[in-house]
């Protein structure tokens, strides 16, 4: 099953593909969706069909920086009632646990992290987690665009990050993102997100209200409708984060995630999948992300997968997409 999105991801589209000369009736109807759908707040959409959407917008109306346009027509407001936990938390780091926590109910597509690093600086990353979603380029620029709003609602308006990261080259002119991001901005990063002073975080917010935050968590744990993450998802999430160390194994997801292997294997089985699909899925997934849509050195890439050696990259490239990396690059990289 598609992981999901509530409908307010799609506020602004209309009024920006609008601005930019276009209907988006057609553009809606081609990823799947109706026209009518961002109206109604209540609605859910498959976040692929999302990412979809404003990728092929970007590319139909050539606006390479859409996903950062549709951005300032979005703020956290888009989050509902999460929303109104991170505004209402004391300091930016406790807004992040609440985030980190409630973000199922507004979409299982994806999850948001804040840890420390050395040097005085925290890392806030942006990680999509569903299965096949291999156009990201529009809608984590989207998102990134959206989290820099949390950011400057949470620590003011002067917030500048002290760098901005993405996971891909530059689809629009470098100058964009500087603009966009009022800071240096790395491409080609290992994940999407922003280091930040750490200082930062945990300074006293004015004007939150504990008694807000309070309702809005009583609402989401007694009466909101998550949407729930199954087995199947939180062994991707593993995978994801285990494939790069080589340890991306039956035997450590399972103890991860507190399960006996056998355990974990019959639950996936009862799920119509098993741990060595998840596996292949999740490479396949990551092997035409990095390929396709990076510059990354192919050994690099084998690496980052989980293997030893490229040539078994090679052959897996040839079983999932009949034709060996090297003819997967995207013309012109």
């Amino acid at each position: 099953m598609d992981a999901l999105i509530r409908s307010t991801s799609l506020q602004g589209f209309d009024a920006l593909v609008a601005e930019l000369g276009a209907d988006p009736a057609p553009l809606m109807l081609e990823a799947g969706l109706r026209p009518d759908l961002a109206a109604d707040r209540e609605a859910y959409l498959p976040y692929r069909s999302l990412a979809h959407l404003v990728e092929n917008a970007a590319r139909e109306l050539r606006c390479p920086d859409f996903g950062l346009r549709l951005a300032r027509y979005q703020g956290i407001e888009i989050l509902g009632a999460v929303a109104m936990i991170a505004r209402h938390a004391p300091t930016a780091a406790d807004a992040m646990v609440g985030l980190t926590r409630y973000t199922q109910f507004y979409s299982t597509a994806f999850e948001v992290d804040l840890q420390p690093l050395d040097d005085g600086r925290a890392r806030y990353t942006f990680t999509i987690v569903a299965p096949r979603v291999p156009e990201r380029v529009q809608v984590l620029e989207l998102s990134l665009g959206v989290s820099l709003d949390l950011f400057r609602i949470l620590l003011g308006e002067d917030f500048r990050p002290r760098r901005a990261l993405l996971p891909h080259p530059a689809v629009a002119a470098p100058g964009v993102y500087h603009a966009f991001f009022d800071c240096p901005v790395s491409f080609d990063a290992e994940v999407c997100g922003f280091d930040i002073d750490q200082a930062q975080l945990g300074r006293p917010r004015h004007g939150d209200d504990p008694e807000v935050r309070r309702l809005a968590e009583r609402y989401l744990e007694t009466t909101a409708v998550p949407l729930g993450a199954d087995l199947h998802t939180h062994v991707r999430r593993l995978v994801e984060r285990l494939l790069p160390t080589g340890q991306a194994t039956i035997g450590t997801v399972a103890r991860h995630l507190g399960l006996h292997p056998r355990t974990l294997q019959r639950r996936l089985r009862d799920e119509a999948t098993t741990f060595e699909v998840v596996l292949d899925e999740v490479r396949r997934d990551l092997a035409e992300q990095y390929v396709r849509y990076s510059e990354r050195p192919l050994p690099r890439i084998a690496t980052m997968l989980g293997y030893t050696e490229q040539s078994t990259l090679s052959r897996a490239c040839r079983r999932w997409f009949g034709v060996p990396p090297q003819r997967l690059r995207r013309p012109g990289r």
